[in-house]
């Protein structure tokens, strides 16, 4: 068996800035690890004003391909964007493959980012953001994406779920790093 393993690489060269995505398979029989791609592959698939990966998930599917999601900070005009991004690994190559393109057109909010895979193994991500109800009031809320039937874009499953007035993001509740949600039998 295999222990998979995501991490954000920690600080490089004694900076303070975080690091980029890296995913290693710990071979659990030899205790052996092995970097799935290179350390710090996300660094390599973002665009220049790509600044550090956040939080990160990740999945296996049923025929054992490895997908993981993060949230990749961008600098845009002296400012931080963050965007989500998803990327599959490709064990013949051994690299890994952003799917679509960094920016699934939603700015992610707080490190909330969420990766699962449905029946038939098509990655859907949860992720916070901002958005603007049709009244054109601003407020947090849930977006999810999937992948389209061509595999080659992300696309919204329903409108954006408001979440403010919810125990999610209450002061009661305080702060939650993860838009936690789950598929059923049906995928939905």
């Amino acid at each position: 068996g295999h222990l998979l393993i995501s991490y954000q690489d920690g600080p490089d060269g004694g900076t303070t800035v975080e690091g980029d995505v890296t995913v290693q398979c710990l071979d659990v029989a030899t205790g052996k690890p092995r970097y799935l791609g290179s350390e710090g592959f996300s660094r390599a698939l973002v665009p220049e004003n790509g600044i550090r990966a956040w939080t990160m998930s990740l999945e296996v599917s049923s025929t054992d391909e490895v997908w993981v999601a993060w949230e990749q900070v961008l600098e845009y005009e002296d400012t931080d964007r963050t965007r989500a991004a998803v990327a599959r690994y490709d064990a013949q190559e051994n690299r890994w493959e952003l799917v679509h393109e960094v920016g699934l057109g939603q700015e992610v909010w707080g490190s909330g980012i969420n990766l699962k895979l449905d029946s038939k193994d098509r990655p859907y991500v949860a992720c916070f953001s901002y958005a603007t109800d049709a009244r054109g009031a601003g407020g947090m809320a849930v977006h999810v994406l999937r992948l389209d039937d061509e595999g080659s874009r992300f696309e919204r499953v329903g409108p954006p779920c408001g979440v403010e007035d919810h125990v999610l993001v209450s002061d009661e509740a305080g702060y939650r790093e993860i838009c936690a949600f789950e598929l059923d039998q049906d995928d939905v």
